[in-house]
């Protein structure tokens, strides 16, 4: 995979303090349609999320585990191609690499969706232009923004471009996001489109 971009003292102990307040709380967003919970977060080994595998010099893989639900109780479509990290420290709005979620005993990711047009059909991803990537929709003035193109298909032969997924509908699930972040950095602030989420430490 290919990576591609479009006092310090008072400062930490905020992050600190801020991050040791978000698990178990609950965010409301998309005008308290859902709300979310912070359930955990951590740096991956192996560079690995759920089905990717990467190597960097410079980055690493962050994962936030989080469960969303609708307040009413009722089901409703999610889109979970809203969500972005922001890491504040070198100005970048970073596209999730990876969202999985458990089905039965297994742990899925979500279904990707094209970009571009394929070459040829492939079971990895498919093509919907009835779904828009509404990751674009939202800007960040002076960021820049971190996304990887994903191969895929048969060695040698395989196809490399950004996916997004497919949003789905529900009452209640438990998300696991995969974030590429910077080797040198450790705090990041979860947005659903232009809704601050939480701030998030990564140790």
């Amino acid at each position: 995979m290919g990576i591609k971009g479009h006092t310090k003292a008072v400062t930490f102990l905020f992050f600190v303090f801020s991050s040791s307040l978000i698990f178990g709380q609950r965010f409301y967003i998309d005008e308290k349609k859902f709300y979310i919970e912070i359930l955990g977060t951590e740096i991956t080994p192996f560079n690995a999320s759920n089905t990717t595998r990467f190597k960097s010099k410079t980055f690493k893989t962050a994962h936030v585990r989080l469960k969303m639900a609708t307040t009413d109780g009722e089901y409703a479509l999610f889109d979970i191609n809203k969500f972005s990290l922001i890491d504040e420290t070198n100005k970048l709005r970073i596209r999730p690499v990876d969202v999985a979620h458990r089905m039965a005993m297994r742990r899925l990711s979500f279904p990707r969706l094209a970009t571009e047009p394929l070459e040829k059909p492939n079971p990895e991803v498919s093509e919907d232009i009835s779904i828009m990537d509404s990751f674009y929709e939202y800007e960040f003035d002076g960021y820049e923004i971190i996304e990887t193109p994903l191969a895929f298909g048969k060695p040698f032969k395989s196809q490399s471009q950004v996916t997004y997924f497919r949003p789905g509908t529900y009452r209640s699930k438990k998300l696991d996001f995969y974030f590429l972040l910077k080797k040198s950095t450790s705090i990041g602030v979860l947005y659903y489109g232009e809704e601050k989420v939480a701030i998030v430490v990564f140790k």
